[in-house]
């Protein structure tokens, strides 16, 4: 192989900035950018707005397609990585094109999680994480007027913001586990139980889901607890899990996945926020002198590999999480 080729896998904010100042840093070597989604670079915390009709479509992206030929990045939309050979060097992607690469960098994200016991209503649930989601509420938005959101994370107070602003009925369902980065405490409750009400969101006391019967394309009936209410969308928000499922389907090499999934999965639950992954492991071959970050070998990963930590956010979340709790701000 000749120069030095970059792959970043995923073109959220992440990936995205990694591109860019892999390019303005090693301005020779060739940069590589896939990403199963359609659309280029959009910004994924924006959505909720978008929901509630607040900004147009065309507002939520980073930059046009055509900037990213003008920096020098080859920018690789609706292609999807499907293996990884990483003796080889070699990105095996769903129409089976192998791409080589000297440096590889996976920022897939998360995804929404839906806790263990609720896997069995998840056809019935909606979340909000790419585009597509976001275009998939407005047009069910347009038809229905009252909403569950069972949750409790950032993403679940700004969906409950977007549609009061539209004028709907709204009931929520609290979970305990769901204040990811801040562990819930009955103080933590009932600030959000106070601040919804406040607001005109029925919160569901007990808030334990028992069973969720479709009506029709628009009708849910759902049993909490005792009672049972009517709703035409049910909105999961439940904090993010990583994406381990692309590590278990697509990583292989020949000394098997396990060795893989031992560099690659460590840490959870990123935020891409600053353009970096935050308390995500990144597996780095052939690449130095990578910016905004600190790396550190590992000893299972050999010479030529290791893990990349990326900087703390500047804004604290914590805090953030807390407002977003307290006053849907």
């Amino acid at each position: 192989m000749g120069k030095e080729h970059l792959v970043i896998i995923g073109n959220g904010p992440a990936g995205n900035q990694a591109a860019l100042t892999l390019k303005e840093k090693a301005p020779d070597a060739a940069v590589t950018l896939i990403s199963k989604e359609r659309e280029t670079c959009y910004r994924p915390h924006l959505l909720p707005r978008r929901i509630a009709g607040e900004m147009e479509e065309e507002a939520l992206y980073v930059c046009p397609v055509e900037s990213y030929k003008a920096k020098g990045v080859k920018l690789r939309t609706g292609q999807k990585v499907v293996g990884l050979n990483l003796f080889r060097r070699e990105a095996i992607l769903d129409h089976k094109e192998v791409v080589r690469y000297t440096g590889l960098i996976i920022a897939v994200g998360g995804k929404p999680r839906i806790p263990e016991p609720l896997l069995v209503f998840r056809d019935h649930m909606f979340t909000l994480k790419t585009l597509d989601d976001a275009r998939l509420w407005k047009m069910r938005l347009s038809r229905v007027d009252d909403i569950l959101i069972m949750g409790g994370d950032l993403t679940s107070f700004a969906v409950t913001k977007a549609l009061l602003g539209l004028g709907k009925r709204v009931f929520f369902i609290l979970d305990k586990d769901a204040f990811w980065p801040l562990r819930g405490s009955e103080a933590l409750f009932r600030d959000a139980r106070k601040s919804l009400a406040a607001r005109g969101v029925e919160v569901l006391p007990g808030g334990r889901l028992r069973s969720i019967a479709r009506l029709s394309d628009d009708a849910y009936e759902v049993q909490v607890d005792g009672d049972k209410i009517r709703v035409g969308m049910i909105g999961a928000f439940s904090a993010w899990c990583r994406m381990s499922g692309f590590w278990q389907d697509r990583a292989f090499a020949s000394t098997g996945a396990s060795s893989w999934m031992s560099i690659s999965t460590q840490g959870s639950r990123g935020s891409t926020r600053q353009g970096i992954v935050l308390r995500y492991s990144i597996p780095i071959f052939g690449i130095t002198g990578f910016p905004s970050a600190t790396t550190t070998p590992s000893a299972s990963a050999g010479p030529q590999r290791s893990i990349c930590w990326a900087e703390k956010p500047r804004q604290p979340w914590p805090r953030k999480a807390f407002m977003k709790c307290r006053g849907l701000k």
